[in-house]
Formats: structure tokens, C-alpha cells, sequence
């Protein structure tokens, strides 16, 4: 067996050796990329994102707001059903405001042990605390964690929420570079002491969109790959006509969600490209058919997607 050379290492095809060194050079210069959303990205939602800038702003000019007396928010809670894109609205204004985002899984915190509980849940804060930039501590499914009920132990439960009221209470001064953000589908079974403000300053209602809003949709994501959609000589930025028309598809896709449109263009995109794959059907463009198709599949395999 051949001896290897102190600080070497095989490639990975295993025919070489290349120093360590050249190896960690490559491995610091792979760049780091952002996937969050940016605000831009999402349709339907102006008034909410608009509120949101407004949080984002008086945070990052703490010093002015305190000089206006205007109180610095600390939590920021998204209401609403599944798919109408709370967590990646909180994602995306993580982004907007240049901060870090720490996104807390219910494993990451709960036990069932009295007191372990706490302890994780301060270590996740204390990580937010040492961090060199500001943070975005997020809590998806509030209610997994301090609803009355979550857990299943009483006990547990009741310590973990006066444990959260304590650290939202103290957070603008123990901690001034994080925010707590968290999302519900409901704000039923919560202490109401919790979502104060001073805790939750904000309070955002994340409804299903209306016609006008799922257009809107339809046509952000359309227009992000709009060489694959039959638009007509009109095209998607005209929120109307060409081949696709989105108000029909509007009509169409009533009480879904953003979630629903962004699975059923998928749907659309997936089938004609399986027939090009299967069949050798030539690969052209989605049309509206292709997408009302897409709709009607939805509706049969997701009979909720409308409740």
C-alpha cells in the first residue's frame, strides 16, 4: 500500500493527488447564493408587503424612530391557510432588510422534558445574539410551539410560553439587532398576552387572493419564463389577451391559493414535456387549454384546494 503524502489528498476520481490547500481555496471561492424571494417576486399582496417595508424601515432607523417616539417593532406575526405564501413573505423580508434568517423548526425547540425546552429556546436566541449582523429569528407554525395546546404537556407548553413573553419583552434592549417573526394558520389557542404589541407589534391577515390578485399571480409567474407560454402577439404584461388570458384563468382557479397556481403551471410545463420525452410530440409552448387542463387535475386529485 503506498504511503501518502502529509497534506495531500485524492481527487475525486482518486488518480491524483492535489494539495489541501488548493482544495480549500476552491471551496472558499464557491460563491454564496441567496435564494430568498425578493418582494418583486410576489403578486397580489401590495398592501401586505407594503406594511412589511414599513417595519423594515423603522427598524433599520432605530435611532430616528426613537427620536420621534415612534416604538421600534419587535415581532412580526403572519396569519392565514396553508399556500398564500407567509413563509416566503418572511423570507423575503429577511432579504429586504439585509439580515440573517434563522428559521426555527417545533424539533428545534420542543421536548418533552420541563425546562429543556427553555434551554433551546434560549440557545436559539443567544445564537441570534452572537451574530454579526442582524437576524430574523422565524417560527413557522407558531402554534406548534406556544399554543396552549402544543406538545401535547401542559406544563411544557405553559413554561415555553412565559418563557417567549420574557425574551419579546426585553428583546429591543437585550438584543436590538433581532427580530421574531413567526406564522399561524390561526390565532386561536394562543395567549392573548403573547401577541400584545410590544411581542407581536404586527399582526398580518394573509387571506386567500381574489380574482384580480390570482391574475396577478399567474401572470408574475408566467412572465418569469414567458418563452414557454403561447402568449399571442400580446403578451403576458398586458394582464390580458394573447393566447393566455388571465383573467379566465382567474375565473378559473377561484378560492386557490398561490401555491395551487404556482403547482398547476408546473403540471402544465411537466406534460408537455413528458409527451416530447414518451412520444416525440414536438416541444412547443403551454397553452391556455394546456393550463386549464392543469386545472381541472388539480381540482380532482386536491378537492380541498378551494375550502
Amino acid at each position: 500500500m503506498s504511503e501518502q503524502s502529509p497534506g495531500l489528498d485524492r481527487d475525486e476520481v482518486g488518480q491524483a493527488l492535489v494539495p489541501r490547500q488548493q482544495i480549500e481555496e476552491v471551496v472558499e471561492s464557491t460563491p454564496i447564493v441567496d435564494t430568498r424571494p425578493n418582494f418583486s417576486d410576489f403578486a397580489g399582496l401590495d398592501q401586505e408587503i407594503s406594511q412589511l417595508k414599513e417595519f423594515g424601515a423603522i427598524f433599520n432607523n432605530a435611532e430616528l424612530a426613537q427620536q420621534w417616539d415612534v416604538e421600534v417593532p419587535t415581532g412580526l406575526l403572519l396569519c392565514g391557510p396553508g399556500g398564500v405564501g407567509k413563509t416566503e413573505l418572511v423570507r423575503a423580508f429577511s432579504k429586504e432588510i439585509d439580515a440573517e434568517l434563522l428559521e426555527v423548526a417545533v424539533s428545534d425547540v420542543q421536548s418533552m422534558w420541563v425546562g429543556k425546552s427553555n434551554e433551546q429556546l434560549k440557545e436559539v436566541f443567544q445564537e441570534a445574539r452572537l451574530a454579526d449582523s442582524k437576524v430574523v429569528v422565524f417560527f413557522d407554525e407558531l402554534d406548534g410551539l406556544f399554543s396552549k395546546n402544543a406538545g401535547g404537556n401542559s406544563g411544557v407548553s405553559t413554561a415555553l410560553i412565559s418563557e417567549l413573553k420574557t425574551i419579546l419583552s426585553q428583546l429591543r434592549v437585550k438584543q436590538p439587532n433581532t427580530i421574531v417573526a413567526a406564522s399561524t394558520n390561526s390565532l386561536s389557542g394562543f395567549d392573548e398576552a403573547l401577541l400584545r404589541p410590544g411581542r407581536f407589534d404586527v399582526v398580518l391577515q394573509i387571506s386567500k387572493p381574489n380574482d384580480s390578485a390570482r391574475a396577478s399571480i399567474f401572470g408574475s409567474y408566467i412572465s418569469r419564463k414567458y418563452d414557454l407560454y403561447n402568449l399571442g402577439e400580446v403578451g403576458v404584461d398586458s394582464r390580458a389577451g394573447g393566447t393566455i388570458d388571465l383573467p379566465s384563468l382567474a375565473a378559473a382557479t377561484e378560492g386557490m391559493t398561490g401555491a395551487d397556481i404556482k403547482a398547476i403551471l408546473h403540471s402544465a410545463r411537466t406534460k408537455r414535456l413528458m409527451a416530447h420525452i414518451q412520444r416525440g410530440v414536438e416541444l412547443t409552448a403551454v397553452t391556455q387549454d394546456d393550463i386549464l387542463l392543469a386545472i381541472r387535475h388539480h381540482r380532482q386529485q386536491r378537492p380541498n384546494a378551494t375550502d
